[in-house]
């Protein structure tokens, strides 16, 4: 079976989740994104929704402290940096648009 390297992990092919405009921002600490996209922060980039689709031998890449930065986050009136914690599996609104 072929996969797809994303965010540093190896998804089995045809079971990449569709992540929409969330991408790499570089390094292996976290991610950019457009405003309409932080929805699937919590519903496709966790541990508990990408663990399924991982190839065997991979693990999910996140860690707690990872952020999430809203590329429009002015013109969508949003949370402009959101930060994953592990112990939750969940993304947190860190910086809100003041």
């Amino acid at each position: 079976m072929n996969t797809i390297i994303k965010f540093g992990m190896l998804f089995n092919e045809g079971s990449l989740p569709q992540f929409g405009s969330i991408e790499s921002n570089g390094s292996h600490n976290g991610v950019v994104l457009l405003a309409d996209d932080i929805p699937k922060l919590n519903s496709l980039l966790t541990k508990t929704a990408c663990t399924p689709c991982l190839a065997p031998d991979s693990a999910f890449s996140f860690r707690t402290g990872d952020t999430a930065c809203i590329i429009d986050w002015i013109t969508a009136e949003t949370g402009s940096v959101y930060m994953y914690h592990s112990g939750t599996d969940h993304w947190y609104e860190v910086i809100p648009n003041e």
